[in-house]
């Protein structure tokens, strides 16, 4: 089965009967315009499903009970906002792949939400890489309402020059017995400025949640500047939640021990980066969005 796109012609527009697998809630708060993509119930989607938001603005997707779908987020173009929103039902299972390698000019300010609800049993799990980002905002975030949910999400972001990024990720459990982990990598440096929020919302509701931040970042120039932030909220017992966060710079003892061993600094440096990003992606399921990735981190300076 194939994915369904539909280009909603009014709030209030009759998605009802044109979706009878989902509730009606879904859509009531849909406005004008956006693109709605339909998975199936039970579908098992045999390529990715391609997000462009130069091309299709706000979308929200509707995940059907037990489908499995992947979904690639990509930008074309130059926009200065976009909204996602992802709904899986029951059992649903989303692969979401965010490629923000250099998809913008630089100094085109871009600020991104994206949200997932998922229902019981439903799992969701996010990827992305961000290089060469100037001026970029985002957040995302996980909404278990449903119990025995997952949400993962791993985040790889390298900034350079004079570059400004803001990252925020969160998953709030909301309902029993879920999981979720976060796991960010970044890499700030000449002049860029990073800010990085992670987040673990545990409500009265979520009990037997089991969860755990980890932000680790490595600064290559005294310029450069990483702030990450952990923070967590519980509002019940019987819970587990870890965190941790480090920052790292990258020294000229560093460099020295490489080239002892015959590594020149240009090359030491940029096996100690690769090293240091490559291990956020390796449970990524997408080939070409790894090769991707691995091709930027091969870049000269």
């Amino acid at each position: 089965m194939t994915n369904q796109i539909t280009k909603l012609a009014s709030a209030k527009d009759d998605m009802v009967v044109k979706t009878p697998f989902w509730p009606e809630s879904w859509f009531k708060n849909v406005s004008a315009g956006t693109n709605v993509i339909m998975v199936p119930p039970m579908a098992k989607m045999p390529a990715p499903v391609i997000i462009d938001l130069a091309k299709t603005g706000d979308c929200l997707v509707a995940v059907g009970d037990g489908a499995e779908v992947i979904i690639k987020e990509i930008c074309s173009g130059a926009i200065i906002s976009g909204k996602v929103c992802i709904m899986l039902d029951g059992e649903a299972k989303v692969t979401y792949l965010i490629d923000e390698i250099e998809t913008r000019g630089s100094g085109q300010n871009l600020v991104v939400e994206r949200e997932a609800i998922l229902e019981a049993g439903a799992e969701i799990d996010w990827y992305c890489a961000t290089f060469n980002q100037s001026g970029y905002q985002t957040k995302v975030r996980s909404w278990l309402k449903g119990e025995n949910g997952r949400s993962d999400m791993y985040w790889l972001n390298c900034a350079r020059a004079d570059e400004v990024v803001e990252i925020e990720l969160v998953n709030c459990f909301d309902a029993p017995n879920c999981r979720g982990q976060i796991y960010v990598k970044g890499v700030a440096q000449d002049r860029a400025n990073v800010k990085i929020v992670g987040g673990i919302e545990i409500t009265l509701n979520g009990g037997g949640a089991d969860s755990y931040l980890k932000e680790d970042t490595l600064l290559l120039d005294n310029e450069a500047r990483i702030r990450a932030l952990p923070c967590l909220e519980i509002k019940t017992n019987e819970v587990k939640a870890g965190h941790g966060a480090t920052i790292t710079n990258l020294t000229p003892e560093d460099l020295f021990y490489l080239q002892a061993h015959g590594i020149e600094a240009k090359l030491a440096k940029k096996l100690m980066v690769q090293g240091f990003l490559q291990s956020v992606l390796q449970h990524c399921p997408d080939q070409e969005f790894l090769d991707k990735v691995f091709k930027m981190l091969s870049y000269e300076d």
